[in-house]
């Protein structure tokens, strides 16, 4: 038996994975920024 989930489960898991990837994003930036300016 097959359970269609509602668009809005999708959108959610979109956005959930979405703001997981800003976060990633920012450490990085934080990190290379960090370590750019150590080497200069």
């Amino acid at each position: 038996m097959k359970i269609s989930l509602p668009a809005s489960v999708y959108l959610f898991d979109y956005y959930r994975v979405f703001l997981q990837l800003c976060v990633v994003l920012a450490i990085a930036f934080i990190i290379y920024s960090t370590l750019f300016g150590l080497t200069w």
